[in-house]
């Protein structure tokens, strides 16, 4: 509960002395979460994930140590480091995973990386294809990035997920804005128009990391 209201009250007062991100609403469209987890967030509701910390850090140019460097007597940050290893697989195999008998043993998977700590066996990575979430400001998750899929999570409104249209067979990733009901998948690159689903879309999982092999 202490890392919980040092994280609320560092995030504030970045809201308080950066104009540009002084709401929750300017704050969303900056970082990509939802308002809905910012406030939370803010109110001390929520043990945040590390994936969203990250993205709200980065809006406002900091590492995401200055949300979790414990100072004084405040309860030890959870710990990140990789525990074990899940498959980069094809955007076709992760197509069919929820299919898979044997999520953990894909045989042809390309290769085995690090994961955090916490994260479940069926997860998987999957190599960005194309420019669609690449975004001039803020969240950006740009062609050649990892990103770590969790199928077994919710996918809430403002999450980054993959998804697979069961029209076209398409496999896609992209961000989930739910509204009034209605679902849509939004690219983050604004070139690209949002798309309404319904159950012509299943949700393959929600993508909980990125990150850049250099």
């Amino acid at each position: 509960m202490k890392l919980r209201n040092q994280i609320a009250s560092r995030l504030k007062t970045l809201m308080d002395s950066n104009p540009s991100l002084s709401t929750q609403s300017k704050l969303e469209k900056k970082s990509g979460v939802a308002q809905a987890t910012i406030g939370r967030i803010l109110r001390s509701e929520t043990d945040t994930r590390v994936d969203t910390l990250l993205s709200i850090a980065e809006a406002f140019g900091k590492p995401l140590s200055y949300f979790l460097e414990v100072t004084g007597n405040v309860d030890k940050a959870p710990d990140f480091s990789p525990a074990r290893k899940a498959p980069l697989i094809s955007w076709i195999q992760a197509g069919s995973w929820h299919e898979a008998c044997d999520p953990l043993q894909p045989g042809d998977g390309e290769d085995w990386y690090d994961v955090p700590a916490g994260t479940s066996e069926s997860a998987f990575w999957l190599r960005v294809v194309g420019d669609s979430m690449t975004s001039p400001a803020g969240l950006s998750v740009p062609e050649g990035s990892f990103i770590l899929v969790e199928p077994g999570l919710s996918p809430d409104n403002g999450r980054l997920v993959v998804a697979k249209l069961t029209d076209t067979n398409e496999v896609t990733f992209k961000k989930l804005i739910i509204d009034g009901g209605r679902k849509f998948l939004k690219p983050l690159n604004p070139a690209y128009p949002m798309l309404e689903i319904n159950s012509n879309c299943h949700i393959v999982g929600v993508v909980t990391e990125s990150k850049q092999r250099l």
